[in-house]
């Protein structure tokens, strides 16, 4: 992830207990998408890490995604927002 940084790119992880939406965050530029295990989330050295913390709004009642759904939602909307850049 360091070295990443290095070669200009953001680093976001995705965790529930995030207060940012992922809706809301500017996604010009290079972004590494980082999604946690499913019931561990993403570990501590790994947030302590990323430049972005989000999160994906969801219906309270349902405790959270699996990867590939989280992964799908947060790829679909960045494909639609680069088509319209």
């Amino acid at each position: 992830l360091k070295l990443l940084k290095t070669k200009n790119f953001w680093i976001c992880g995705f965790d529930k207990s995030s207060n940012k939406d992922f809706t809301k965050h500017n996604w010009e530029g290079n972004h590494v998408l980082l999604f946690g295990s499913e019931g561990y989330g993403l570990k501590y050295q790994t947030t302590k890490n990323t430049d972005y913390l989000l999160k994906i709004n969801i219906n309270q009642q349902i405790e959270s995604l699996n990867i590939s759904n989280s992964a799908a939602i947060v790829i679909h909307h960045i494909n639609h927002l680069r088509k319209n850049y």
